[in-house]
């Protein structure tokens, strides 16, 4: 092996080296919520009759950015509409732009701690962003089902976390570059906890020992862990050590 090889060899090994060292890192991480997606890569939608639908994204049409009305194209380049209603779930390719969140994502395996969701892990490795559908009770007390992305497909087997496409982010960076237009840790999420009947939203300010006993109570060691003071900015390490924790029982 000459100089020039060794050299290649050896970058290769540390290449290899720090993306596993990053592993475990992103493992117990929430996706960072994507909202601009491809136009030119198919999407998938499952619809509740149990039929798939492959078509182009053309748009949404959202309220307070939820989305209200999906905009597609098919292979003919005829434009049609998907009320979210009959959608059950959908995977959306990211732009350009959201491939780097994608990337990170993928670092996680949704095999290991993921809920029994019938999820095509084909094209979530592929980059594909997840949506479900989920009853959900908003802020005026009223319910409704709304289509969100589900952020923590890698450990939702007992705690989903979905994106609040309305939330306002605390900024994260990453080696002085803002990631997703300075999108970090939110300030609000949805969340459910499997057997409950629907998602309620989850807010930074209201993120107490008595709210935290809610969600976590049925963990000892959480509990005792992070229960006298927890803190928002660890919510992502809460969430995956109580799917770890539930997992071991």
């Amino acid at each position: 092996m000459n100089k020039k090889q060794f050299q290649l060899s050896f970058s290769l090994v540390c290449i290899t080296l720090a993306c596993l060292s990053i592993l475990p890192t992103y493992a117990q991480r929430f996706a960072l919520p994507i909202d601009d997606f491809s136009r030119n890569k198919p999407a998938y939608f499952i619809m509740a009759d149990g039929s798939k639908v492959e078509a182009n994204l053309d748009g949404f049409k959202r309220t307070k950015g939820l989305i209200e009305t999906i905009k597609i194209e098919d292979a003919a380049g005829n434009k049609s509409t998907l009320d979210p209603a009959n959608v059950v779930n959908m995977y959306l390719a990211p732009s350009t732009f959201g491939k780097m969140n994608a990337a990170m994502e993928k670092l996680s395996s949704w095999r290991k701690l993921g809920r029994n969701l019938n999820i095509d892990t084909t094209l979530v490795d592929e980059g594909y962003v997840f949506f479900e559908k989920v009853p959900t009770i908003l802020n005026n007390g009223d319910k409704d089902d709304l289509m969100l992305q589900l952020l923590n497909g890698s450990f939702a087997k007992y705690i989903g976390i979905y994106d609040n496409p309305i939330a306002v982010q605390v900024s994260a960076n990453v080696g002085g570059i803002g990631i997703g237009g300075n999108r970090g840790l939110e300030t609000s999420y949805y969340i459910r906890k499997v057997g409950e009947e629907a998602a309620y939203r989850l807010d930074k300010n209201d993120y107490d020992k008595e709210l935290f006993e809610k969600i976590f109570g049925d963990c000892p060691e959480v509990m005792a862990a992070y229960g006298k003071k927890p803190k928002w900015s660890d919510l992502e390490k809460h969430v995956y050590e109580y799917s770890v924790c539930m997992d071991s029982k």
